[in-house]
């Protein structure tokens, strides 16, 4: 499977996080992927791209990051503005299976019923059974209103309105799940998302603390991408 706008990110040798080639310079993916501790140099993140599996170098390119750019009001506590871009200098050479992706021209809100409501993750995290795929794997889903992602039976308000949105799966293609972090979420080659939550930390706990993949009523939920 080639999907040439996913990349992936590292943390000294492991996989750690979903990302999207943003230019050949620059990745996009979640604020939470950051999983530096103190003293750390960026150059100990690394994207690749033109990944198929990780643990497969084949058709790969990898760059250490030079600069991390997270947004200026991001919070671990609440994960809201879980987003960040990668950069680096030694440019990736585009091919058929390094390309970036495509950034919407308008965000999605909840109450907009003209864009999309179906779209697709693509990652390399955890499948419906708990267990670490290392394979590139995709699913498809639908987003859920945000009075029902955000129920006393959803995530009871974690979900900040109107910069998070929700996207499910379904019973032939599990959502995302642990790993997927920075994940985009892809309708007609644009994205408008990335993975936020639930997901493991950078400390090895999840958010939501004690948060399971794929709970029934409460599916990914995704920062919006604002575009251009």
């Amino acid at each position: 499977m080639s999907v040439p706008h996913v990349a992936s990110v590292f943390y000294k040798g492991a996989y750690k996080c979903g990302a999207s080639v943003l230019t050949s310079t620059s990745a996009l993916t979640a604020a939470h992927c950051d999983y530096r501790k103190t003293g750390d140099a960026a150059s100990t993140l690394k994207v690749r791209a033109g990944m198929q599996s990780t643990s497969s170098m084949i058709n790969v390119q990898e760059r250490a990051t030079t600069t991390i750019r997270k947004h200026p009001s991001y919070s671990a506590a609440s994960m809201k503005n879980d987003i960040m871009i990668l950069k680096w200098s030694n440019q990736l050479t585009l091919n058929n299976y390094v390309k970036p992706v495509n950034l919407p021209s308008l965000r999605i809100t909840r109450s907009s019923s003209s864009t999309a409501s179906s779209f697709t993750t693509c990652a390399y995290g955890y499948d419906s059974n708990n267990r670490d795929t290392k394979e590139l794997t995709c699913f498809t889903g639908s987003t859920k209103s945000h009075s029902t992602c955000n129920s006393s039976t959803g995530w009871n308000g974690l979900v900040y309105s109107p910069y998070q949105f929700c996207i499910e799966g379904n019973s032939k293609s599990a959502g995302a799940c642990f790993h997927d972090g920075g994940a985009p979420a892809i309708n007609n080659n644009v994205i408008y998302g990335i993975y936020s939550f639930p997901d493991l930390q950078f400390n090895g706990s999840t958010y939501p603390r004690s948060a399971k993949c794929n709970e029934s009523g409460k599916p990914g939920v995704f920062t919006q991408e604002k575009g251009s």
